[in-house]
């Protein structure tokens, strides 16, 4: 599978934009259409000073994915060849977590990917 299929595959995972209804003042509905096109909005996760991860929406794709099930927790490069190669086999796109930088990656616990992450 080409890498831009499987980029599509993460795309997807993204947050879409929001969907409302234009109304006129008397309240009857004019249909529903895409709001906010322009300002995507993406899912990222880091720990709040409680201790406790949360999600929070950002402006600014992450930098990094991860993978986040059960006990289990890795991240690693975004073209990650083995993330690449489960995501193409229908795994890993359930569990997928992204992350602003490598920091609040290691700071929720997550380890660094064996493949990608070598430098570590």
């Amino acid at each position: 599978m080409p890498i831009r299929a499987l980029l599509l595959i993460i795309a997807l995972t993204l947050t879409e934009p929001a969907i409302g209804s234009e109304t006129f003042n008397d309240g009857e509905k004019i249909g529903t259409c895409r709001q906010h096109l322009t300002s995507r909005k993406y899912r990222l996760l880091h720990r709040i000073s409680t201790g406790q991860l949360e999600f929070y929406e950002s402006e600014v794709p992450g930098q990094l994915g991860g993978y986040w099930r059960g006990r289990e927790k890795i991240y690693g490069r975004l073209d990650c060849p083995s993330a690449l190669r489960w995501i193409a086999k229908g795994h890993y796109v359930r569990y997928r977590v992204f992350f602003a930088t490598e920091q609040d990656a290691q700071d929720a616990g997550f380890r660094p990917c064996s493949i990608c992450m070598l430098h570590l």
